[in-house]
């Protein structure tokens, strides 16, 4: 549950999967969307729609989306990302751009530590020759 404001408190449906930018793909991004807001019929949905002009749109469903997103995929999207997007596709596209992100900095964290490895074990074999 997340507490808003003094007497509001949003249920959040999200299940930590943290998805691979290879996993995600626009429909499963679509079903997250109709799991977490039941009222939308995923018949209703389509990626190249424009979504404020089907769902009823306001700050607490927007708040919800970027919540879901940050906890499903592991990445941050602010609110002028989200006002600037006219389509699912469009909040689909920021989202996977920012996983693939996230992805490249972990390989480049894991790539800098084994070549801090590597510097160490060298400065190991220089220090016992």
């Amino acid at each position: 549950m997340i507490k808003l404001k003094k007497n509001l408190v949003l249920p959040l449906k999200i299940k930590i999967k943290n998805m691979t930018a290879k996993e995600l793909t626009v429909e499963k991004f679509i079903d997250q969307i109709v799991e977490e807001f039941p009222e939308i019929k995923r018949e209703n949905l389509e990626p190249d729609m424009r979504f404020r002009d089907h769902v009823e749109w306001d700050s607490i469903n927007a708040l919800v989306l970027i919540a879901m997103v940050n906890v499903e995929y592991d990445v941050t999207i602010n609110a002028e990302e989200l006002i600037s997007a006219e389509t699912i596709n469009d909040v689909f596209n920021v989202v996977k751009a920012k996983v693939e992100q996230r992805e490249n900095a972990k390989e480049e964290v894991e790539d800098l530590k084994e070549e801090v490895e590597d510097v160490k074990k060298e400065e190991e074999k220089e220090n016992e020759g």
